[in-house]
């Protein structure tokens, strides 16, 4: 639903003396109140779902809440990344809020970012942020999302396993092994497919 009143603006509030009661006495008077709303204010949220309780690489997708509506190219220009990440500003239903969908990736591993929101380009008709709004936040480290068989499962002669950044082929296969308890290695074969994304996830046959 849209906002009545917008941030950072005087209203004035009247009421007529002519209205009456139920019983019909009227007010007399004419009455009137003042406010002035809130400033421009902001609260971003970033999910920190990957390993380690970093930032997903491959799923980046901050959002930005306001308290009032928001125009989406402003706030194409009045946020930026650093390191730089670049992608597009989609605007929420209400038009109080905004998603980031990023153009390229994944970001990079252990790394950490800042989201700056500027206070010099007004994003809400006129209003702007008192100050700067600065986020930062950390990516995951470079690790595995997943394998398969689960611990207790029934025997299998397939295994795999799922990176969450796209892995050199030679220097992973290289340093694979399998042993069963008796220290015995096994045999098998290495291949590659595209399970959650090119070069990401490898698996070994028997």
């Amino acid at each position: 639903s849209m906002l009545i009143c917008r941030s950072v603006t005087p209203y004035i509030v009247r009421i007529h003396g002519s209205v009456r009661t139920t019983l019909g006495v009227p007010l007399g008077r004419d009455l009137e109140f003042t406010f002035k709303t809130e400033p421009l204010s902001l609260f971003v949220s970033i999910s920190r779902s990957g390993l380690g309780g970093g930032v997903r690489m491959s799923a980046f997708s901050p959002r930005l809440y306001f308290n009032d509506t928001i125009n989406i190219d402003s706030i194409a220009k009045a946020v930026t990344f650093e390191p730089p990440i670049n992608g597009i500003w989609r605007l929420g239903t209400d038009r109080d809020d905004c998603t980031f969908l990023p153009s390229e990736g994944p970001l990079l591993p252990s790394t950490n970012y800042a989201i700056i929101v500027s206070n010099e380009v007004a994003v809400s008709g006129e209003a702007r942020l008192n100050v700067a709004d600065t986020s930062t936040f950390t990516t995951e480290p470079v690790g595995v999302l997943s394998y398969s068989p689960c611990d207790g499962c029934s025997g299998s002669n397939y295994i795999r396993f799922e990176f969450n950044a796209p892995m050199d082929h030679a220097s992973v296969e290289s340093a694979f092994s399998l042993t069963n308890a008796n220290g015995d290695t096994l045999s098998g074969t290495l291949g590659w497919d595209d399970y959650g994304g090119p070069d990401r996830s490898m698996y070994f046959r028997s």
